[in-house]
């Protein structure tokens, strides 16, 4: 998937890292799953916008939630899109991968990823 590290994470712990490309971000941190309830995007769109969907284990594991991401003309016009997580026991990575069914590139900016 051509992923290079991605620095801009908020809040990120120490044991963790974020890697990115233009379809996915993968967070590897193997998080215990059942603490975390949402998962807070600061993201803009002068593109397409389109889809944030968040994965457990893979690009197409379990979904575990997502949300629509509006198209907002300014790509540094940063705003925060929450997904709130179906609840599971387990521990893994995450993914939080972009879709558009009519695009595919040109999709949105992400600024931060907060965990909670």
């Amino acid at each position: 998937m051509g992923l290079k590290q991605w620095k801009r994470t908020k809040r990120s712990k120490a044991s963790s890292w974020v890697v990115s490309s233009t379809t996915a971000i993968y967070v590897s941190a193997t998080y215990h799953l059942i603490k975390l309830r949402v998962v807070t995007v600061s993201v803009a769109s002068a593109g397409a916008g389109g889809q944030i969907e968040l994965h457990q284990g893979a690009v197409d594991g379990p979904l575990l939630g997502k949300t629509a991401v509006g198209v907002n003309g300014d790509w540094l016009g940063f705003y925060e899109k929450s997904i709130e997580l179906q609840p599971t026991d387990t521990r893994a990575d995450l993914f939080l991968v972009f879709k558009n069914a009519e695009h595919r590139s040109g999709l949105m900016n992400i600024d931060w990823i907060e965990f909670k």
